[in-house]
């Protein structure tokens, strides 16, 4: 098992890496849509940007854990 996630890590790491997680996915997400204010694309484009993104930081995640 991957360090970030073992058991040598205590309750109150995870909290705080969890805490840190949401706060940044939070930020990352928010920035998105200044993002999209600036550009001017039609929803479809919009789509399939978001979608590879998701499988991008998924696959990374997907591939750190392991």
């Amino acid at each position: 098992m991957n360090q970030f996630w073992g058991s040598s890590i205590t309750t109150s790491d995870r909290h705080r890496r969890g805490v840190i997680l949401v706060l940044t996915g939070a930020t990352l997400w928010s920035m998105g849509g200044l993002l999209l204010r600036i550009i001017d694309v039609d929803e479809l484009t919009t789509i399939f940007w978001r979608a590879v993104f998701a499988v991008m930081a998924l696959s990374i995640y997907l591939l750190w854990v392991r």
